[in-house]
């Protein structure tokens, strides 16, 4: 089962992503997490590239830097423990693509969809979450925390990027539902930290019987 967590900054996604992946280690369930862009080595340094707030990368370079670091990350960790009918939770994945070099940076979607069937190789999520909160609380976030945490280059960008970004996530969702997909789940991010996570855990017990 491949569980993904998406969604824009300071969104909490990370912290249930985390969450769920301890709740499966209770129960003795063979589950794995990562990250994205990271994990593999070589996606690790594809990431200090990509998160560098000093970088000033090409629209093109950073979609394709992209696209780089999740064929390691598939190839040497997603293909391998699904093969192997373990449980792999990802924070973020191929949807982030859509809202953040779609939306965000203008990449034509069509052309990110053929690299979705290159480089995800049918690797599809079971299931996502996309936990929402304003971009303008999320950027509000990150200033309070700014001291304590390593910026990237996504957290300077301005507030009309990160609208932009949500934007691409909500059309993503509403272009599965059309497909009559039940994959996406939207989650309001701006709940208790248990409150997000009893939603996600109802969604997951739901699924995991229907499989």
């Amino acid at each position: 089962m491949l569980i993904t967590f998406e969604g824009g900054i300071r969104s909490g996604k990370s912290t249930q992503a985390k969450k769920l992946f301890k709740h499966f280690k209770s129960q003795n369930k063979p589950v794995f997490i990562n990250r994205e862009p990271g994990g593999p080595t070589a996606a690790e340094d594809i990431r200090k590239i990509l998160l560098n707030p000093d970088a000033e990368l090409a629209q093109l370079t950073e979609f394709l830097l992209y696209q780089a670091a999740r064929a390691e990350l598939v190839e040497k960790f997603v293909k391998q423990n699904l093969e192997k009918d373990r449980i792999v939770i990802l924070d973020r994945y191929i949807d982030s693509t859509y809202a953040y070099q779609g939306h965000g940076r203008g990449i034509n979607t069509d052309f990110i969809t053929e690299f979705e069937k290159l480089v995800a190789r049918g690797f599809i999520p079971d299931l996502t979450f996309i936990l929402t909160i304003k971009p303008e609380k999320a950027l509000n976030r990150t200033l309070k925390t700014k001291v304590n945490y390593l910026e990237s280059r996504f957290e300077n960008e301005e507030l009309e990027f990160h609208q932009k970004v949500q934007q691409g996530y909500l059309e993503r969702y509403r272009l599965e539902k059309k497909k009559g997909k039940e994959r996406i789940h939207i989650i309001d991010g701006d709940q208790s930290k248990n409150e997000v996570f009893k939603q996600i855990l109802d969604l997951v017990k739901l699924k995991r019987r229907k499989m």
